[in-house]
C-alpha cells in the first residue's frame, strides 16, 4: 500500500516565488512597516526600492548563521591568482600528473574498445566449453546421451557439456555438478548424465565416439577463441575522436615539457 502525504499549507503572506520576492516587503504589512521606519531613522530618507547595493571588489570576510551556528565567510581575491603551467612543474608533481593523465588515457580506451569487443564465448562454462576446443575435435564429439521412455532428452560430449531442450535445462542447470576431480571431460560428463537419468528415470546410452578421461587428457592443447575489436565502428563514435584528441594533448604537453627543460 502507497501512502500519499498531503503537501505542507503555505500561507502567502510568506510564501513567494519568482517575481513575488521583489515585492516581499509590499506583501507582509507589518514587516513592511517596520523595516521602512527602521531604515529611515538610520539613514535620515526613505529607502528606495531601486537603489542598488555597491560591491566591494577586494578581499571581505563576513559570517552566515548555519543550523545555529556562525560560519566565517572569506572572499577570494582573484586577481592574485596565477594560472599554472603543467610544463614548468617540479619534476615529481610533472611525472605524477604525466601519470594519472596517462592512466586516465589508458582507461577510456579499454572502456571504449570493450563497447564493441565479441567476448558471448565467455558469458558462461558452458558457452565458453562449446568454442573451446572448437567444433570437429575429439573433446566435442558425444560422449552419451540419456533416454527416456526410448526418447534422447539430453546429449554430453566428451568435456561434459550437456545438450537439451530449454525446459529440462532449466531444471539440471543448478544440479549438476561442475567438475569431477578439479577438472571435465568424460569423467565429469558420465557423472552429470547419471545425475540426468536418476532424475528423470532414464537410462544413459553411451556414444562411440566416447572416449576416456586418460584419452581427453591426451588431446592437444587447443588455442582459445580471441575476443574480436570492431575497430571499424569504434573510429564513427564520437567518444574515439575525444580520445584522440586527449592523446594528442598530451603529447603537446610533453613537447612543451621538452622545450622548457632545453631552456
Amino acid at each position: 500500500m502507497t501512502n500519499i502525504e498531503s503537501i505542507p499549507y503555505c500561507n502567502s503572506s510568506n510564501h513567494y516565488a519568482g517575481a513575488d520576492r521583489v515585492n516581499m516587503a509590499k506583501r507582509d504589512s507589518a514587516y513592511s512597516d517596520t523595516a521602512e521606519q527602521q531604515a529611515e531613522t538610520e539613514t535620515g530618507r526613505p529607502p528606495s526600492v531601486s537603489s542598488e547595493s555597491s560591491v566591494d571588489g577586494s578581499p571581505s570576510a563576513g559570517t552566515l548563521s548555519f543550523q545555529r551556528r556562525l560560519v566565517a565567510l572569506n572572499r577570494l581575491d582573484a586577481s592574485n591568482l596565477k594560472p599554472i603551467d603543467i610544463s614548468e612543474l617540479p619534476e615529481d608533481r610533472y611525472q605524477s600528473f604525466i601519470e594519472g593523465e596517462e592512466a586516465r588515457l589508458a582507461a577510456n580506451k579499454q572502456y571504449l574498445e570493450s563497447q564493441y569487443t565479441d567476448r558471448s564465448w565467455m558469458d558462461s562454462v558452458e558457452a565458453s566449453l562449446k568454442k573451446f576446443p572448437p567444433s570437429g575435435s575429439p573433446a566435442t564429439a558425444p560422449y552419451a546421451t540419456v533416454v527416456v521412455g526410448g526418447k534422447v532428452v539430453a546429449t554430453i560430449d566428451n568435456q561434459g557439456v550437456v545438450t537439451t531442450d530449454d525446459a529440462l535445462g532449466e531444471m539440471v542447470r543448478d544440479i549438476l555438478l561442475g567438475e569431477v576431480n578439479d577438472t571435465n571431460g568424460p569423467d565429469l560428463a558420465q557423472a552429470r548424465a547419471d545425475q540426468i537419468a536418476e532424475m528423470l528415470g532414464g537410462r544413459v546410452s553411451k556414444a562411440s565416439t566416447g572416449i576416456t578421461q586418460d584419452q581427453f587428457n591426451a588431446l592437444p592443447a587447443a588455442e582459445a577463441p580471441k575476443s574480436k575489436t570492431d575497430y571499424d565502428v569504434i573510429k564513427n563514435d564520437p567518444a574515439y575522436a575525444q580520445l584522440q584528441k586527449m592523446y594528442e594533448n598530451l603529447e603537446n604537453l610533453k613537447q612543451q615539457r621538452d622545450a622548457f627543460l632545453a631552456r
